[in-house]
């Protein structure tokens, strides 16, 4: 929970400008960090910088280290043409997480700045870089950084690091829980399940994990009357609005009424195994049929655990059954 800003050094042996340095250490945990290192580091006046200014920099002596849910950006600028700046370097490709791990975090060096990179390996002079983070996930023992992201946080400035409440981030919910940490940099409780990555946690525009929506009642039954004795069938559309597949997902369609009874005449969930990221579609509840004529409640509602939205999950929908007309015929002859 740490906001690490303006800081600068032109980069020689004794003064090298380092966001996080983590120089040893046995089972510690760095989680929930945002670092914006940018600026000139050896403007007119000074020494050209000799080393590079890193984000966060991990030593070989560390040992079972956890890595989580921080926030690296990297934007300087120096006359040095031999000196990479990066965002996250790390002694060696063989470097052991052991027990720890790192995962759930958010690394960026703008593109257009060729005075940074995103990643590399080393620990002093010469590093070896690594371009990209598809290519970063590559080369550690085991799964690391399956889940962090190579993008744009969006903070609201160089020093003032809360993320920007009106442009899209893709900080929001892509965190993992720690034990012990509830609370963000301004005492922000966290999410419980699925908190930001970084030291700010808040309700930013950001892609949704967990939810799904309900749109409307389909075909004959969205009319919304039917006949007493006569099946109908309840077709409801649903969306989901998550980036990711959502699997095993129950669905609902309950009936009350009569009015002014309360009665639940009928309730009927349907589970689907997979419900792809983005889909639209349609659920056939099982048919029904009713007994009684009058005014009825129809609810369709999604029960997803830990859906980001809750507000969006239900629909609702008056109902009439009518009693069925019999004409009689009469023969004359």
């Amino acid at each position: 929970n740490n906001f690490v800003s303006n800081i600068r050094a032109n980069g020689t042996v004794l003064d090298q400008c380092l966001g996080i340095f983590i120089a040893s250490g046995n089972g510690d945990k760095v989680v929930f960090n945002s670092v914006y290192l940018s600026g000139d580091m050896d403007p007119s006046g000074t020494i050209s910088a000799g080393q590079a200014a890193d984000g966060v920099r991990i030593a070989a002596s560390v040992l079972n280290l956890t890595f989580k849910n921080n926030v690296i950006k990297n934007d300087v600028n120096c006359n040095n043409a031999n000196v990479e700046n990066f965002a996250f370097v790390v002694s060696s490709p063989s470097f052991s997480w052991g027990t720890g791990g790192c995962n759930n975090n958010c690394y960026y060096a703008p593109i257009a700045n060729l005075d940074v990179r995103p990643f590399a390996f080393g620990t002093t002079g010469t590093m070896t870089t690594v371009p990209s983070l598809v290519d970063w996930k590559t080369y550690f023992s085991g799964t690391q950084d399956a889940a962090s992201i190579e993008a744009e946080p969006h903070f609201i400035s160089t020093s003032d690091l809360h993320i920007h409440p009106t442009q899209f981030s893709l900080l929001e919910k892509a965190g993992l829980t720690i034990a012990g940490v509830t609370h963000d940099y301004d005492g922000q409780q966290r999410h419980p399940v699925r908190p930001d990555i970084g030291a700010d946690e808040g309700d930013f525009i950001g892609n949704a994990y967990n939810d799904l929506k309900a749109m409307n009642f389909e075909s004959a039954f969205s009319i919304g009357n039917g006949s007493v004795g006569v099946p109908a069938l309840p077709r409801v559309k649903f969306t989901n609005l998550s980036v990711v597949n959502l699997n095993n997902v129950p669905f609902r369609c309950k009936l009350i009424g009569p009015s002014p009874l309360t009665t639940v005449v009928y309730d009927h969930t349907v589970t689907l195994p997979v419900v792809s990221a983005g889909d639209t579609f349609i659920i056939d509840f099982p048919s029904l049929t009713l007994a009684d004529t009058g005014s009825y409640q129809v609810f369709a509602f999604t029960e997803q655990p830990g859906d980001d939205s809750l507000a969006n999950d239900t629909i609702q929908m008056a109902y009439y059954e009518y009693g069925i007309i019999r004409k009689k015929v009469i023969s004359r002859n």
